[in-house]
């Protein structure tokens, strides 16, 4: 696993939260990234997570799980 967190200084809180697992058997690969921003003149966050599995193997425990990649966009109020 290789992974890392980048937490921007402004006034939003804007991060970045980056991992990929590799699999050294299989060579398959599971990435997640997620950014996450507050806007200042209004209690709203905004939040894009990404998660994808690519090379898998009809053979390896994660091929059941090669469609599952996905995307999701949220904005939330918060109060």
């Amino acid at each position: 696993f290789f992974g890392t967190r980048l937490n921007f200084n402004d006034v939003g809180l804007s991060s970045l939260l980056f991992g990929q697992y590799y699999d050294l058997e299989y060579g398959s690969l599971f990435s997640t990234v997620e950014l996450v921003k507050r806007f200042d003149s209004a209690p709203i966050r905004l939040t894009l997570d990404i998660r994808g599995i690519a090379n898998t193997d009809d053979e390896e425990p994660l091929h059941f799980l090669r469609r599952d990649s996905h995307i999701n966009l949220e904005l939330a109020y918060i109060f």
